[in-house]
């Protein structure tokens, strides 16, 4: 065991070679043990999120990640990361946030998704980040849905998990939100990823505003909205008796012109 002498020596050296080794590896394990003898502070970890080396940003977020949470100044910092040049720095950003409940986490993770919304391990490492901020995350997301870019590869996972958690207001606000967006490919991957999450079918009770929503999609000039909307109607059981039986109605009348088509 160290004294306290040997320990503040050895304290010593190595953050010196946290702030001046030329070798990334060095710089990294000097932070490593740093952290496992308890004397990594928060300053440290926060100055190497502009080091030249990506690997050594990789691993300050990383180490950042049990911090940041109760750090308002590294938060800050992390924040300004979202442009970083390297993919795999901002793969962790992602991963990073995640740890944080702040507000201020969801704009960061919209400019990643407009970055690389489009990579199954930044959609993997965002998904993981939102936890239960699904619905607010795809409202920031769709307030500028022009500038998706990256992004609308996110939107069915994205759709998928919010409606997988059945939390009714939240779903409510997606389906709202989606009926309301101009864009039928938007409109497709959202409402694609609600219908995926549901195998059989569910009584969901939907505000007021999110089923008149849906139910004006089952009437959309784009067949792709037009169908899924249906089966969604469909799945989380919102037909009335009467819109059941004039639907029913209508598919017998669809399999009798298709049978006098065929007899003749």
């Amino acid at each position: 065991k160290l004294s306290e002498t040997e320990l503040a020596d050895v304290t010593a050296t190595l953050v010196d070679l946290a702030h001046d080794a030329k070798q990334p590896a060095t710089v990294i394990n000097a932070l490593h043990t740093l952290d496992a003898l308890g004397k990594l502070t928060p300053e440290m970890i926060t100055a190497l999120f502009s080091h030249t080396d990506s690997g050594i940003r990789r691993q300050a977020l990383q180490l950042a990640e049990t911090r940041i949470s109760s750090q308002p100044k590294m938060l800050e910092a992390a924040l300004k990361m979202a442009d970083d040049s390297a993919p795999i720095v901002r793969l962790q950003l992602a991963l990073t946030l995640g740890a944080s409940r702040d507000s201020k986490v969801l704009p960061s993770l919209v400019q990643l998704a407009r970055q690389q919304g489009d990579d199954p391990w930044m959609t993997t490492a965002i998904l993981s980040a939102l936890d239960a901020r699904g619905g607010e995350f795809l409202a920031e997301l769709l307030r500028t849905p022009a500038d998706l870019k990256a992004a609308r590869g996110l939107l069915e996972p994205l759709c998928f998990a919010i409606a997988a958690r059945r939390n009714e207001q939240e779903l409510s606000d997606a389906i709202r939100l989606v009926a309301t967006i101009e864009d039928r490919a938007i409109q497709v991957a959202c409402l694609g990823g609600m219908r995926t999450s549901f195998g059989i079918a569910v009584a969901i009770r939907l505000s007021d505003d999110a089923r008149i929503g849906l139910k004006s999609l089952t009437g959309s000039d784009d067949a792709g909205v037009r169908s899924i909307a249906q089966l969604l109607v469909r799945m989380m059981m919102l037909e009335s008796p009467t819109e059941r039986e004039a639907r029913l109605d209508q598919a017998k009348m669809q399999l009798a012109d298709v049978s006098l088509n065929t007899d003749t």
